[in-house]
């Protein structure tokens, strides 16, 4: 790496992130080159799914601690160097708060409240604002996730 004059190979690294996305002379910067963000967000809600097997402890109404992230990203920075904003995501934690925080999902959606199904709704949900958005991720418990993303 060719630090700017007088500066150290530490201090370069510095240099160059305070500085913006540069890249070192000689380095190669693929096509799956990207910055990535994630926000997660939290709700409390409940949900029974159907067409499982009988005695399916999933077919009985039971709820879940969500969370919830929006994986965001882009190949260039704006010019605050960023992604986006994170407070552009206020609108999603509104829409969580409003919608699905303390709900019976059933009465919510038009689908089997499924943590696939959620990710993909959620996915498509807020894509039309946020064009950055690369994967919504939902967690039901600490163990488990699932992801929808283009």
């Amino acid at each position: 790496m060719l630090a700017p004059e007088g500066k150290s190979d530490a201090a370069a690294w510095t240099w160059w992130f305070c500085q913006g996305p540069y890249w070192p002379e000689g380095a190669v910067r693929g096509r799956e080159s990207m910055f990535t963000i994630c926000k997660a967000f939290k709700f409390e809600a409940a949900h029974r799914l159907t067409g499982l097997a009988e005695g399916h402890p999933c077919g009985r109404l039971h709820g879940h601690s969500y969370t919830v992230e929006f994986l965001l990203q882009s190949a260039e920075l704006n010019g605050m160097g960023f992604v986006r904003d994170y407070r552009d995501l206020d609108q999603v934690k509104g829409f969580i708060d409003e919608h699905l925080d303390h709900r019976n999902l059933n009465e919510v959606v038009p689908f089997s409240p499924t943590a696939e199904n959620l990710a993909n709704w959620l996915f498509f949900q807020f894509r039309p604002q946020i064009p950055e958005l690369a994967a919504v991720r939902i967690s039901e418990t600490d163990g488990t996730w699932s992801e929808f993303r283009l």
